[in-house]
């Protein structure tokens, strides 16, 4: 069952962040990149289980634990259980995304993140009052930012069973209220399940020609991260900046798994041994990307250095680093291409705040004491990035693996992956026939792109030094008369989590990736472009690369900014649900330039005017009262001093400085351009908006006698 979870807010509603935007507001609500408000899935996903609790009071069937048990998950149990549900977002969500990035320059300054933020969203304010005096307390004021009533949020939910899905349903009929205040006024909410009409969109086609069985192939997949990722090694709260190829291979056995109905593994099959296991199929870590994929990016060599104190000014020390007096740092946390240009790429990763509520349900915070709520947090890799994995192996095996890897297809991976976090959509996957190549080298560097186990000569213990792994590349290339010149050697714990058996795996020391060691010959050597080796192969460990250097003088390293060309969307091009955010927005920033333009005028002719107090009062008030401009032009005309009406007419004139504002003009051209015009109402209300603001201005600078 996969279908959708609509959300319907009756009041305003903070599903909060756990953060503050500094002094502006202390309880901040989720959005993502873009701006876009959303209800997190864990929220949801605890609302659902309280209402599951409370049908089973209702109900009295003892049968419904196993179900719950089963749904949910266990507190003794690493299994986190059959429901997977997504962060709820605003219907139409990503096709709207899409559409802002790619839409014409001078439209983006109106789709900015704060500008999207405030457009579905309001603050509210509170105080703590005193009880005695009755007065508000000293130091007291708090802001919270809402979410707008009338807003429908939608979220994917999914179980296995369709006895559970009929459950799901009336439990979530039950929720009536959830978020921050809840008791307060906010929060009130309208939930259903509706079909989802996309279902089953992955695109896969069954007729295409498979691959040859006895043939080895490489599949690229590019992946887009839809929500935040956290894969981290055992219980550390702190996530990789990449996602493991034991991951990505643990997310297709699960899809294996439940397709084939597995439930015993005491007796698995030769082919899911063949798939998963014995190293047959090569699962290669997912590294970041650019949005079309064209870019390889690896963990930095670890020979890369910075200099300090100049930005951007870094030198590989694989070749004598000639520049004196420097001093040169870490690298950094980053990714890099090694093959022809020079690029550069950061993970972003986000701090992410979660609350556990206690074992009494009575209990709405963190309290101290065995039964209280907890308050952890995650640091994970932001949504809205893009990974480049590959899967490598014969044909055979690969056919099998294709089934569930097709465009469109989610795969779950890390912590929290149902709820929240750790989901990945396939976007491309290209197949590739592997032909191998070699090419001469006689100067070159071996660079570990991933980490690295190997056993020590004796083949008991894990190897720790340098001597073990260089002895083996030379095994490897089968050249014992290599000549080491330099080596940048890092060590790393690698552990990690059986899903399958629900286990932990052994903590083991590795080579660290970007671990790099130059070799020289005296004469030319034939090697391929990339190797692998090692133990758990099949998990990403144990891949490298040959860096040639025969060429490299320069120890220098300068890199280019990656930009993809897309066409830009005009006005006329984009969504009308697009429009209707930018309109919105274009709106809210003509009120402000109004509101800047009248201040400058009054500043500029504040000596010429000569209107009082008691006037401005009045023209504020039929400002109010006035339905439309001519309404307010003929209340206008109603007052029967001349000179008074000749003063107030003349400030009126400045309502032509309107049609001179850029965002005015911007709204007007983005109209005319799907044949359409500003209507009368709409110019209306602008030009009263900015009398408004002009005699505002007036009235707080103080009006003349």
């Amino acid at each position: 069952m996969r279908k959708k979870m609509q959300i319907e807010l009756k009041s305003d509603l903070c599903a909060g962040s756990g953060e503050s935007l500094g002094s502006l507001i202390d309880t901040d609500i989720c959005y993502d990149e873009y701006g876009f408000p959303y209800i997190p899935s864990k929220r949801l996903k605890g609302l659902i289980k309280e209402a599951f609790i409370e049908y089973m009071d209702w109900k009295k069937d003892e049968s419904l634990i196993k179900v719950k048990e089963e749904l949910f998950g266990t507190e003794d149990s690493r299994d986190s259980g059959n429901l997977r549900i997504d962060n709820a977002y605003l219907k139409n969500i990503s096709s709207i995304e899409n559409d802002i990035e790619n839409i014409e320059e001078q439209y983006k300054k109106y789709l900015g993140k704060q500008r999207i933020v405030e457009l579905n969203t309001d603050i509210r304010y509170q105080t703590a009052v005193d009880e005695e005096s009755g007065v508000a307390k000293e130091n007291s004021l708090r802001s919270i930012r809402v979410l707008e009533s009338g807003n429908v949020f939608e979220a994917f939910i999914e179980c296995d069973k369709e006895a559970e899905e009929k459950i799901l349903e009336k439990c979530i009929k039950l929720l009536a209220h959830m978020g921050n205040n809840r008791t307060r006024g906010l929060g009130e909410i309208k939930c259903s399940i509706i079909d989802d009409k996309n279902d089953n969109k992955a695109k896969y086609n069954e007729d295409i020609e498979p691959l040859n069985e006895e043939k080895e192939y490489e599949i690229e997949l590019l992946l887009k991260a839809e929500s935040n990722i956290m894969v981290s090694k055992q219980l550390s709260e702190i996530t990789e900046n990449y996602i493991p190829g034991s991951n990505i291979m643990g997310s297709i056995a699960n899809k294996y798994i439940k397709d084939k109905k597995i439930d015993n593994f005491d007796n698995i099959d030769e082919k899911f041994i063949n798939l998963f296991l014995n190293g047959k199929v090569i699962y290669s870590n997912a590294y970041i990307t650019e949005k079309d994929g064209k870019l390889e990016y690896y963990p930095a060599p670890l020979s890369y250095s910075k200099v300090k104190n100049r930005n951007k000014v870094y030198h590989n020390k694989m070749i004598d680093v000639n520049e004196e007096n420097i001093q040169l740092s870490n690298f950094g946390d980053k990714f890099v291409t090694l093959t022809g240009e020079n690029y550069i790429k950061e993970v972003l990763t986000s701090e992410n705040y979660h609350h556990q509520r206690a074992k009494d349900l009575s209990i709405g915070h963190v309290s101290e004491g065995k039964d209280g709520g907890t308050f952890y947090q995650f640091l994970s890799i932001d949504q809205g990035q893009y990974f480049k994995t590959k899967i490598i192996g014969k044909g055979k095996e690969l056919n099998e693996i294709l089934k569930y890897i097709k465009i469109d297809e989610i795969l779950r991976v890390g912590k929290s992956k149902t709820a929240e976090y750790g989901k990945l959509r396939v976007v491309n996957n290209l197949k590739t026939e592997i032909k191998e190549t070699e090419k001469t080298y006689s100067k070159f560097a071996v660079i570990l792109t991933s980490p690295l186990i190997l056993f020590d000569e004796n083949k008991v213990q894990i190897a720790k030094d340098k001597n073990t792994l260089i002895n083996k590349l030379k095994e490897t290339f089968g050249m014992e008369n290599l000549k080491v010149t330099k080596a940048f050697i890092g060590y790393s714990e690698e552990s990690g989590f059986n899903a399958i058996w629900k286990m932990p795996k052994e903590q083991v020391v590795s080579y660290a990736s970007g671990t790099t060691i130059v070799f020289e010959s005296e004469s030319p050597v034939k090697l391929k472009e990339k190797y692998i080796l090692g133990e758990r192969i099949n998990e990403g460990y144990g891949q490298l690369l040959i860096y040639d250097l025969e060429d490299k003088k320069d120890s220098s390293l300068t890199f280019k900014e990656y930009k993809i060309k897309s066409e830009e969307k005009k006005y006329s091009e984009i969504q009308k649900e697009t429009r209707k955010i930018l309109n919105k927005s274009i709106k809210k920033v003509i009120n402000e330039e109004i509101l800047i333009d009248a201040l400058n005028t009054v500043e500029r002719n504040y000596n010429k005017i000569s209107i009082n107090n008691t006037t401005i009062g009045r023209i504020l008030l039929m400002l109010k009262e006035s339905k439309n401009y001519e309404e307010f032009d003929k209340n206008v005309n109603s007052i029967k001093d001349d000179k008074k009406l000749k003063n107030i007419i003349k400030i009126i004139e400045n309502k032509e400085n309107l049609f001179k504002l850029d965002s005015y003009k911007i709204y007007e051209q983005s109209l005319k351009s799907i044949n359409g015009v500003i209507q009368n109402e709409e110019q209306e209300k602008f030009i009263l908006e900015y009398i408004k603001q002009f005699f505002m201005i007036l009235k707080i600078k103080g009006g003349k006698k």
